[in-house]
């Protein structure tokens, strides 16, 4: 009852999370929340950015599962991220192409794009905003 004073029926994983959630899970938590781009790179360099849609229970898997909207590599040497694929763009034709060509309701058909990483192979994640890469990666901000 106390939980649920506080929270909707449908959060008590969100308190869980807050309780007892490491880092990656707040992340997620926040992301699935309130609806925050993360970016998440592995030990092998790449990288995906997207959105988590479900929260994980705290300390009950090892694993991630996260929408992407983008993806690519961070560059061996400097780090600099690489965007290779665009997911958003590639999710937008698929639409389009149902709704021109199809009888099938769009809300019925799942587009696979979610991707599952095991935790252990995070190197580091964190929110993203687009707004900030931009600004990194500007000529003006790449000159020492």
């Amino acid at each position: 009852m106390i939980i649920n004073k506080y929270y909707h029926k449908n959060d008590p994983i969100l308190w869980a999370v807050n309780k007892h959630g490491d880092e990656l899970e707040n992340l997620a938590k926040e992301s699935a929340d309130k609806g925050l781009t993360i970016q998440v790179t592995l030990k092998s360099n790449k990288v995906y950015i997207g959105f988590c849609e479900q929260i994980p229970i705290p300390q009950k898997t090892n694993y991630l599962t996260i929408s992407p909207i983008l993806s690519g590599y961070r560059e061996s040497e400097t780090k600099k991220l690489i965007i290779t694929t665009n997911y958003f763009n590639v999710v937008n034709e698929f639409i389009t192409e149902i709704e021109n060509n199809s009888e099938s309701e769009i809300d019925i058909i799942t587009l696979n794009t979610d991707v599952i990483i095991k935790q252990d192979e995070i190197l580091t994640a964190g929110i993203y905003e687009q707004e900030i890469y931009d600004k990194f990666n500007s000529t003006a901000h790449n000159t020492v």
